[in-house]
């Protein structure tokens, strides 16, 4: 694949990083590179900080914006100089020593990457990342290598290995700066399906609607911000299939801010309400309760030359809300399509508004009482002439 094969997409989803702030670019490549040069062999969780370096970060993140510039500056110093020193002009050395020296620079930038990320994880999870980087180190390193094109090779190359460190890599490239690898990672995230891809695709649903509701993104960076929702709508339908109960709550919150937010016109409404249908908790009900109303038309289907089937997103609420409490469509006046693609839905704007409140009067009738003791409509509604 060549860079012009790629689809158009902002300049600046396709740089190296990440997409939200836990992950965000941290500087210039090479700057990355001669700040890992600094480290110890060993894990970064295993090694006490350099007393001076911990405390000009300090001033970095916690101090006003004189202070902060100083400290960057005595940092970059400080890392960089005797590394600079000691490599010397690049250019000038033969074709062979140079090629020797670029391919450690972006080691070093890759295992720096490598071990920020992952002092972010859960002990369990670092565990994981470490036994399989153990097994696949080359693999690893490209994950995290400045060119997007090796990263995306090597998402392809994860092998399908659930309860692995595989899972969690896959996780971590969903918040890849670079559009091909973030959808490379959802596909595999998907195909993997296990509890850490579960628990891992939770959080990044948490985080990234957490970087959208709080402003995270500016008034320039709305082309990122809508990418992110659409990894989040993604990683929803996948929680969905997992069928994750301990999801829902994440969902929950962020099908309430996104299906409202700027980003509602790429965030998926009915697929966010199926994905709850789906995990089938009964405590989501409230928030889709709030969607009902949506007269936004979803989908169409021709059932013969008279009859056309419409399914608004409020609709496909519905039929969610019917499968969480394992009620029949058709009692409340949904009909369906004939195959292969049926849609359930209503032939008139009279059918619907019958359905719905047959549903609602259900709802308060029944939805306060045990499961066993609910009553299931009898009778299709009225239907209003």
């Amino acid at each position: 694949m060549t860079q012009t094969s790629r689809q158009p997409r902002p300049s600046s989803i396709q740089r190296g990083g990440s997409l939200w702030p836990p992950g965000r670019r941290i500087g210039a490549g090479m700057l990355l590179a001669l700040l890992c040069a600094a480290a110890a062999a060993q894990p970064a969780d295993h090694q006490p900080p350099d007393p001076q370096l911990a405390r000009l970060v300090e001033q970095i993140t916690r101090g006003d914006e004189d202070e902060a510039k100083d400290a960057a500056d005595l940092l970059i110093e400080r890392v960089i100089g005797p590394v600079a020193a000691a490599l010397g002009s690049i250019e000038a050395r033969p074709t062979a020593e140079q090629q020797r020296l670029r391919r450690v620079l972006a080691r070093l930038n890759a295992a720096l990457r490598i071990r920020l990320v992952r002092l972010d994880l859960p002990e369990a999870e670092r565990k994981l990342l470490d036994e399989f980087a153990a097994h696949y180190p080359e693999l690893v390193e490209r994950l995290f290598d400045d060119d997007w094109r090796r990263r995306l090779a090597a998402v392809q190359q994860i092998p399908v290995e659930p309860g692995t460190g595989a899972s969690v890599l896959v996780v971590l490239k969903v918040n890849d700066a670079d559009a091909d690898v973030a959808e490379a990672a959802l596909d595999s995230a998907a195909a993997l399906a296990d509890e850490v891809v579960v628990r891992g695709l939770t959080r990044f649903v948490h985080d990234a609607t957490e970087a959208l509701r709080t402003g995270y993104y500016g008034p320039h960076e709305q082309d990122v911000a809508m990418v992110v929702s659409l990894y989040i709508a993604r990683s929803i339908e996948i929680l969905g299939q997992t069928k994750a109960s301990a999801s829902v709550p994440v969902i929950v919150a962020a099908t309430r801010y996104l299906a409202r937010s700027p980003y509602g016109v790429v965030f998926d409404l009915p697929k966010a309400a199926d994905a709850l249908a789906q995990i089938g908790e009964e405590e989501a009900v409230p928030v889709l309760l709030e969607f009902l109303g949506q007269r936004r038309v979803h989908v169409h289907q021709r059932v013969d030359r008279k009859t056309l089937l419409t399914q608004t997103e409020g609709d496909a609420v519905l039929l969610s809300i019917l499968r969480i409490y394992r009620l029949p469509p058709e009692q409340f006046g949904l009909q369906t399509g004939p195959p292969p693609q049926s849609v359930a839905g209503f032939p008139d704007h009279a059918a619907q508004q019958a359905g719905h409140e047959a549903f609602l009067r259900w709802h308060e009738e029944n939805a306060h009482k045990p499961r066993a003791a609910r009553q299931v409509s009898s009778s299709r509604p009225a239907r209003r002439e």
